[in-house]
């Protein structure tokens, strides 16, 4: 008695995508495929889109930035089957930093830092990556936590650079963020503050800084 054909539901997903990816080649349909970036070796950023997804390589690791064609198999998810150029490296197309030039009392809404913000010009659609530390000192003790905040034209990010502020004392804390931007100017901004009253508190300047760079 012949074994039944395997359906391919019950496939193993990561198989069938990369026979599909060989096909895909041979017939040249391509133009099927979603494209973004790698936004960690484990989360990509489809274009169009600025937030980072879960994703499943099949294709080996590529660097964060790296531009890749990829493909959509519910209910398992996003299949990243390479990178669209010919390097792994993605190209840095622009720049920019700025750094803090005046400290600021921290209240529960959140400041601009002096001089904490810069404009940088995407040629075309870009991928960002932000790195930003804020030096927060807490000079009374008190139930709160400094916060770092960036804004990107005039939008405030989910990520936070947090400090406790329930003991006195200082430190330069970072955070990270990425996704993508179309061409055009685009403005991004260090804020601080506190996430309670309690607590008296200062952001300085100096080891306050913000660095900016756009990929393509």
């Amino acid at each position: 008695m012949t074994a039944p054909a395997e359906t391919p539901a019950s496939q193993d997903p990561t198989a069938l995508v990369q026979a599909v990816k060989a096909r895909a080649v041979e017939l040249g349909i391509s133009w099927q495929l979603l494209t973004g970036r790698m936004a960690t070796t484990t989360t990509v950023v489809v274009d169009g889109d600025t937030v980072a997804v879960p994703c499943i390589n099949v294709s080996g690791a590529h660097p964060e930035g790296t531009p890749v064609a990829m493909m959509r198999v519910p209910p398992s998810g996003l299949y990243v089957l390479g990178a669209t150029t010919g390097s792994e490296a993605a190209q840095v197309v622009a720049r920019g930093e700025a750094t803090c030039t005046a400290l600021a009392a921290l209240t529960t809404t959140p400041t601009l830092m002096t001089g904490a913000s810069v404009t940088v010009t995407a040629p075309s659609t870009v991928y960002y990556e932000v790195t930003g530390f804020y030096d927060l000192e807490s000079t009374v003790a008190g139930a709160s936590v400094g916060q770092g905040f960036l804004y990107v034209d005039a939008v405030q990010q989910t990520r936070q650079a947090l400090q406790s502020l329930a003991s006195v004392g200082r430190g330069t804390v970072g955070q990270q963020w990425s996704g993508t931007l179309t061409a055009g100017n685009h403005t991004f901004e260090m804020y601080a503050g506190k996430s309670a009253a309690a607590a008296t508190g200062r952001v300085n300047a100096t080891h306050s800084n913000i660095k900016v760079t756009f990929y393509a």
